[in-house]
């Protein structure tokens, strides 16, 4: 079996084996093993015009409904015209069966029950649910008479729909690819679960939203359910996705899911560790991007920086001009005719501490710190847009590879990539205002960034808890002495996010500077002392939290 026992693939197979065996006579069931359950039907009568040129001359007349209870690839699928039932060490089920005749088949939308009805009213109830899958043999009462597995039913759902489970991650963002695909497995049910790797790197799945994933994915599993398309892959595994949502290329298509179940080679047990290690290169190349993208996002442009130096240097002379007019000013600041602008009015704030002439020299001062900040801009957008071009030529190489020969010569001439980007960076690096902050990436490397770290750099970690030690950067603050009350809070929100204590509303964060750490040598990774502290109260906030905040 293929496919995964998602919703999506069973509201395919359903109306098929509905069109099938509605009108067909039970004869016999069996099994070889503890996994696969099997029963034979026989048509008697065609209650589908369509189906009046399908097999209907002896050998077609029988059809073979095959079970799999595996939890690896646990589903169900009809085979037309099978072979001789003859088998030894055989196990035969559900005998008072025999003879009676289909007469409906129903299952819940958004559940992975599936019941065969009957003339005499009992029932076969078919629970695929991995490891507890089963068939049982139902009486007119809806009594269990038999299973083909040990155990009890779960549940019996007769055709009412059950409420869709609850997205766990409402509001929260993704913070890797693997968290992306996690929430998909866990908050979207009848979503395939076949080639998600794929869908979220084609589709750029993990940088959407958790609110516009599940509608992609809602409007994915609507459009497959109405039009599937049964495609064998070059690679030999199946999926019912087209091209447009799915490009992969495809060996052959068939005009029903049954043909596809039954066509192709069988499944690989796992991919090979060409495959793996491929797969992990991918996902963590596409993490690298999207880290890079973001921070040259929300990298403030050169161009900005120097427009903002060239107003404050402007003020900064109109002010200077304007010295003489202190009782003219008000709580909002000095009015004056703008000498750079045509002759138009500008209102100038004031710092109601300092004279116009002081504002004036405060103004000067801030136009200096931002030429010299638009010089830092200029060459970090540089560095990364480097960098990203690199990662992102590594990655298209990389998925151009389909042969052992060909992943060889990608590692030895791309790989330094992602060592240069993950295996030799301690922390996790974000980008705010053109401040760079750090993000310990656990206990180990926590220590780590304290050896790398300056002693002015600003400090933040989870009061009481295990945590993420977070770093603001003093040098790329302009030659400021302190980050904004902004950045101050933004780091406090991710120290809280990084630690033990991300649950809570509100999590206290010490906030000190690096030369007031210190570290015992005895000590546990990652714990140090602090000799001097503020505390802040923030609320946990993740990365990509952060940098919407800042974008907005």
């Amino acid at each position: 079996m293929p496919f995964s026992n998602s919703n999506t693939v069973l509201n395919v197979i359903v109306p098929e084996l509905k069109r099938n065996l509605v009108g067909v006579k039970y004869v016999q069931s069996r099994t070889s093993g503890k996994k696969q359950w099997e029963a034979d039907f026989e048509r008697q009568s065609i209650p589908d015009q369509s189906l009046q040129d399908q097999d209907q001359k002896g050998e077609g007349t029988l059809q073979r409904l095959v079970f799999i209870a595996d939890p690896q690839r646990c589903g169900m699928a009809l085979q037309k015209n099978p072979g001789s039932t003859k088998r030894k060490n055989v196990t035969t089920f559900f005998e008072t069966l025999q003879g009676d005749v289909v007469t409906n088949l129903t299952k819940p939308f958004q559940e992975r029950v599936i019941t065969l009805h009957f003339e005499s009213g009992r029932r076969l109830l078919f629970e695929l649910f991995g490891a507890k899958a089963n068939v049982w043999l139902l009486d007119s009462s809806g009594d269990v008479v038999e299973g083909f597995r040990k155990g009890m039913p779960t549940k019996f759902l007769e055709g009412v729909p059950t409420k869709a489970k609850t997205n766990v991650l409402e509001g929260q963002s993704f913070d890797s690819i693997e968290d992306c695909e996690s929430w998909i497995k866990s908050s979207q049910a009848g979503f395939p679960r076949e080639h998600l790797s794929d869908l979220i790197i084609h589709h750029s799945l993990d940088q959407k939203t958790p609110q516009k994933l599940a509608q992609w994915c809602n409007q994915v599993e609507s459009q497959t359910v109405a039009k599937p398309v049964f495609r064998l892959l070059e690679d030999g595994s199946k999926t019912l996705l087209n091209e447009q949502i799915l490009p992969l290329p495809t060996q052959q298509t068939f005009g029903s899911i049954m043909d596809l179940l039954q066509a192709g080679p069988p499944p690989k047990k796992g991919p090979s560790k060409v495959e793996e290690q491929k797969s992990k290169r991918i996902k963590a190349l596409q993490t690298q991007i999207k880290r890079k993208q973001g921070s040259l996002k929300n990298l403030e442009s050169t161009q900005q920086t120097l427009q903002r130096a060239d107003q404050q240097e402007q003020f900064g002379h109109l002010l200077l001009a304007n010295a003489y007019r202190e009782a003219e000013r008000t709580p909002q600041g000095l009015s004056c005719i703008n000498t750079f602008d045509q002759g138009q009015e500008v209102l100038i704030p004031l710092k109601s501490t300092e004279s116009i002439l002081e504002n004036g020299q405060t103004y000067y001062q801030k136009a200096k710190k931002s030429r010299a900040q638009a010089a830092m801009h200029s060459e970090r957008q540089d560095a990364l847009q480097r960098e990203l071009d690199a990662l992102e030529n590594a990655l298209s190489q990389l998925l151009a590879t389909h042969d052992e020969k060909s992943w060889k010569k990608w590692l030895q001439t791309y790989d330094h990539e992602l060592s240069k980007e993950s295996q030799s960076r301690p922390y996790r690096p974000i980008t705010l205002q053109g401040v760079e902050i750090w993000i310990g990436k656990g206990a180990r490397e926590n220590d780590e960034c304290l050896r790398l770290s300056h002693k002015e750099d600003w400090w933040f970690h989870a009061r009481g808890v295990a945590g993420s030690h977070v770093y603001i950067r003093h040098h790329s603050l302009g030659g400021q002495p302190k980050p904004s009350t902004a950045l101050m809070d933004a780091a406090a929100s991710l120290a809280a996010w990084h630690s033990k204590a991300k649950g809570s509303p509100v999590v206290p964060v010490s906030v000190t500077q690096r030369k007031y750490l210190q570290k015992k040598k005895q000590a546990a990774p990652g714990e140090v002392i602090v000799r001097q502290e503020d505390v802040l109260d923030a609320e946990p906030k993740s990365s990509t939290q952060i940098l919407a905040t800042f974008e907005s």
